[in-house]
């Protein structure tokens, strides 16, 4: 009777994953929050300072392979016609990775990782297959390990749900 046409509707299997999706943009969002009360993100020069007492934020890594992986999962598990309030998760969720992409480019920047005239794979990395797996934590926390994942992210959501402005957004982080 409706032919080709697909009535959208919220699953129980659809809620779910936007839910998990929410709580890792939460907690990520939490995650740089606190990292960045604990570096010196003021433009002064020399190495961030870090407040004595509490964890080394040098060593923090928010967006994990593990997290990047489960995310994956989530994005690969979403239908492809999913509600307008699920795209608008969706853009939040995609606009928390490029937070947590701009503080590892500012840390990066403040530790003296990288220069100016830096671009992503300049640096020594991992391969390709060891930015998502993490194996024994070796160059998981790379600033090109943790902007690949990133972009891996913006660009599956921007390509998946066609979000092509996320695109933009995130290479205007960087310029």
């Amino acid at each position: 009777m409706h032919g080709n046409r697909r009535c959208l509707t919220r699953t129980d299997k659809q809620r779910q994953i936007i839910t998990v999706l929410l709580q890792i943009a939460f907690h990520l969002s939490r995650q740089i929050e606190e990292l960045s009360t604990r570096l010196n993100f003021s433009p002064s020069p020399g190495p961030p300072s870090v407040k004595p007492n509490e964890p080394d934020a040098h060593a923090a890594n928010p967006y994990t392979a593990h997290t990047c992986k489960w995310a994956f999962a989530c994005l690969l598990a979403l239908d492809e016609h999913i509600l307008p309030d699920d795209i608008h998760h969706l853009r939040e969720f995609s606009r928390v990775i490029m937070r947590v992409g701009g503080w590892r480019w500012i840390k990066a920047v403040q530790d003296g990782e990288i220069e100016q005239t830096w671009e992503i794979g300049t640096t020594s990395s991992p391969a390709a297959d060891d930015l998502l797996s993490g194996v024994s934590g070796v160059g998981e926390n790379t600033v090109d390990a943790t902007l690949a994942r990133c972009w891996m992210t913006v660009s599956a959501i921007a390509a998946g749900w066609a979000q092509h402005d996320l695109m933009e957004a995130l290479a205007t982080l960087f310029q």
